[in-house]
């Protein structure tokens, strides 16, 4: 077997690994062996080694923070009970706060409704949700828009 084969097999494992451990980490060592695959047709394999140091290195500290930032910096989607947050509610029951009545109505859903800063909240009154917690979502008056 030829090195510029042995390269391409390493090349195809790391990605491959990567596709198991999506942390960019594999893939920087693949984009490294892709490059020693090229040189395996020019240098010794000695220097291909070096070839495949160097470019590892390179990757991974000089590319491999930016491309997980902007992997990262995407806002995560949120789903279920946290979706709720910062909706508006209309309040279906009065919200008291010191026996922990009330209830809240979002959507074709009734949820238990809680004043986060312990104030009463009249039946028919719009509320936001601010933090949402198993049944419970905890919300404060919506403030009335000027003009």
């Amino acid at each position: 077997m030829e090195a510029w084969q042995i390269w391409v097999l390493v090349t195809l494992s790391l990605f491959v690994a990567e596709v198991f451990h999506p942390i960019f980490f594999f893939a920087a060592l693949g984009i490294a062996a892709a490059i020693a695959t090229i040189s395996a047709f020019f240098v010794s394999f000695e220097l291909q080694l070096l070839v495949f140091a160097f470019f590892g290195f390179v990757v991974f500290f000089a590319i491999r923070p930016s491309v997980l930032k902007h992997i990262y910096s995407s806002k995560e989607t949120k789903t279920n009970i946290s979706a709720l947050v910062g909706k508006t509610a209309i309040v279906t029951e009065d919200i008291i706060p010191e026996s922990n009545q009330g209830r809240v109505k979002i959507g074709e859903e009734t949820w238990i409704g809680i004043s986060i800063d312990s104030t009463i909240i009249k039946k028919g009154e719009k509320v936001v949700i601010v933090k949402a917690e198993g049944t419970k979502l905890y919300v404060i008056k919506e403030r009335k828009k000027d003009g």
